[in-house]
């Protein structure tokens, strides 16, 4: 018996003697708490002691605590399931293989079935494609909806300083050669701020994050659709590792040009993520790259100051002219199914937690985990709601504000997103465009004013504008690679050589960059990366053969 259908088996040994023992009385006899653990670094919560975390132990008896780690994640996971260090839940960052192949993860099928009908009618169509692989037909994760809302509002990617286009007086803001001139203007004018050094462009690239501010800009920037770290052909279905598609070389070229001017922060490449959001929340930081999720506490703290220039506004910019920015070609990644949770074999009562999570997918919750308490967060004005503007203060300002209110704390239950409409034709999330408008300081409004936009979102074109693609979006087919498969080991080589090897093309002078990218792309293929496009391709292949999109 392979070590797979040997851990499969064990599992489903494990369930079986679990389910029978697994009543509604338990969960009734008090409060039952879960654990949580995401695999990445964050702050620890509780849900109990919130206004709407109080709201939803009322209403189904469970409470949750949230625990995060520390380190790479990678290595996380391997020691969470090595030392059977396991939470109720663990939310995978869409690492989910090695779970399922430690025999780890709770086939999902029955007990949603059973106890969770709300979350497999929400989930529709995406509900098929949760089967694992021909093979193994099980469901192991938390998926959110098929849903291709045109979103609300955008905040992400390529970030600049209010002071900057407002001394400017609003220069046109499209190619990488506005944003650089623009930068280097506001530096030549002002070299400190503050009484410290004017920083020009930073980002940050400790652990996983360097994914999401070093290397996916340039797929922005070229107008890559790419589906995470690599690239299908539409026509052809071919894929490519990303970064060796079309122009994104150029993209890297340009950093290198950055670095070598000044422009580009020197210790992007070293610093950690605190020290990187320290550094934002000094306002001496004028240009970005990275996902606007991931400083969002530093522009609070800048907002606190009384700092509101220093904040940021976001720009589709491009390698140049004629070039299409690709940021929101995301929302168009047909059959993208995240994987937000994992219910592992250490959690003893499913049953009362999938019962809890019924109640996660009723209308009534996804107003309440959006939206708050009626009354306390939000008023009912003509039929409408309508967020308190005390709270959209707070909620702009405060970075504990999750935490001590409970709104948005139960995001590793996957939900409706921005543009989705409940039964009375409003929008569950606050991102309407009222509402984000709601949510910008008075600054903000000046300069998106200035530029002749409302929302930043705005100079973005439409999500409609992209096509749909029939295979997953971010994270991709990664997720399905058996964690000790030569292609998995492959991707991870790569992925160090890749990281390496940008770093030290972006420092090295100008002359050099091209022996520096030649390296690294050397270093990629004897890193096996043909092995990994190979198989992602027929990853691909297989996957849309299973859901019935395309014959054998």
């Amino acid at each position: 018996m392979g070590k797979r259908l040997l851990s499969l088996v064990l599992a489903a040994l494990m369930l079986a003697c679990l389910m029978p023992a697994m009543t509604l009385a338990e969960g009734d006899a008090g409060v039952k708490t879960y654990t949580v653990r995401h695999v990445y670094a964050g702050n620890s919560w509780d849900l109990a002691g919130t206004p709407v975390g109080d709201f939803f132990i009322e209403k189904t008896g469970v409470n949750f605590h949230m625990d995060y780690s520390v380190g790479d994640e990678n290595q996380s996971i391997a020691l969470m399931i090595a030392g059977d260090d396991l939470a109720d839940i663990v939310c995978p960052h869409y690492q989910v293989a090695p779970f399922v192949e430690a025999g780890v993860a709770v086939e999902l099928t029955p007990w949603i079935e059973e106890y969770a009908p709300n979350y497999k009618e929400m989930l529709g169509t995406v509900w098929d494609r949760m089967i694992w692989n021909a093979e193994d037909r099980g469901r192991y994760y938390l998926s959110a909806p098929e849903q291709y809302p045109e979103p609300q509002d955008y905040f992400n990617w390529f970030f600049l300083q209010h002071a900057v286009v407002m001394e400017l007086g609003y220069p046109k803001m499209e190619t990488l050669q506005n944003y650089e001139d623009a930068i280097r203007k506001y530096m030549e004018l002002y070299p400190t701020i503050d009484g410290q050094p004017t920083i020009g462009m930073t980002m940050v690239t400790e652990s996983w994050r360097w994914i999401l501010s070093l290397t996916n800009p340039s797929m922005m920037a070229v107008g890559t659709q790419s589906s995470g770290e690599y690239f299908v052909d539409p026509e052809t279905m071919e894929v490519t590792y990303r970064i060796l598609h079309g122009e994104e070389v150029e993209y890297f070229r340009w950093l290198n040009h950055m670095y070598n001017e000044g422009l580009l922060d020197k210790e992007a490449f070293t610093q950690t993520y605190d020290q990187y959001r320290a550094k934002i929340a000094t306002g001496r930081v004028l240009a970005i790259s990275d996902m606007g999720w991931s400083f969002a506490d530093a522009t609070r703290a800048l907002r606190q100051d009384g700092k509101d220039e220093r904040t940021y506004g976001t720009y589709p910019l491009v390698l140049r002219e004629g070039i299409v920015n690709s940021s929101l070609c995301g929302n168009r990644a047909l059959l993208g199914a995240g994987m937000e949770a994992v219910i592992t074999t250490k959690c003893k009562d499913v049953q009362t937690l999938m019962k809890a999570m019924n109640y996660v997918y009723t209308e009534e919750w996804q107003i309440a985990t959006n939206w708050g308490l009626e009354g306390e967060f939000y008023d009912i004005i003509d039929g409408i709601r309508v967020f308190r503007p005390e709270e959209h203060e707070k909620r702009a300002k405060d970075n504990e504000y999750s935490r001590t209110t409970g709104i948005g704390l139960l995001n590793f239950f996957p939900g409706y997103y921005e543009g989705v409409k409940d039964s009375s034709g409003q929008f569950y999330t606050l991102q309407s465009r009222a509402d984000s408008i709601a949510q910008y300081s008075d600054i903000e409004k000046e300069v998106l004013a200035g530029y002749g936009k409302e929302l930043w979102i705005d100079f973005f074109p439409p999500v409609s504008s992209f096509p749909l693609r029939p295979w997953p979006g971010e994270g991709g087919h990664t997720t399905d690679l058996d964690p000790d498969s030569a292609p998995s080991v492959a991707f991870q080589r790569v992925q160090d050589a890749v990281r390496k090897g940008v770093i030290n093309a972006i420092i090295v002078s100008p002359e050099e960059f091209d022996k520096a990218w030649e390296a690294m792309v050397a270093d990629m293929k004897n890193s096996g990366v043909d092995v990994f496009t190979a198989a992602i391709e027929q990853l691909n292949h297989d996957k849309l053969v299973l859901w019935g999109l395309i014959e054998e």
